[in-house]
């Protein structure tokens, strides 16, 4: 995209968008701020998800190590997933296979 905020057609208001912005600071700054372990030690934490359904207690057990083979694992998924979904294909992956026989513990 060249010059996004000209005048013409395709241009985007930089006033308008910067306007924008600025309301949307506003209201996310109005919230107030919430307790990390609250928000955290949630039992709707799910780690993985939705790969994995453990909840974040059961990970926070585990070596880190273990994480970053999980968490990589999570990410080589999302990559496969998106290169097969734009090339079309289906198959299950390695990687989708080892989180799927994957147990914390």
């Amino acid at each position: 995209m060249k010059n996004t905020s000209g005048e013409d057609v395709n241009g985007l208001s930089l006033e308008s968008l910067c306007v924008q912005i600025a309301s949307e600071m506003d209201i996310i700054e109005s919230r107030m701020k919430p307790k990390i372990c609250k928000w955290f030690e949630r039992i709707a934490n799910r780690v993985l998800w939705p790969l994995k359904q453990s909840v974040w207690y059961i990970w926070i057990q585990q070596p880190e190590s273990r994480l970053d083979e999980a968490f990589n694992a999570k990410v080589q998924l999302a990559l496969e997933t998106t290169k097969n979904s734009s090339s079309g294909l289906s198959s299950k992956s390695g990687v989708f296979h080892w989180l799927s026989e994957f147990r914390p513990g």
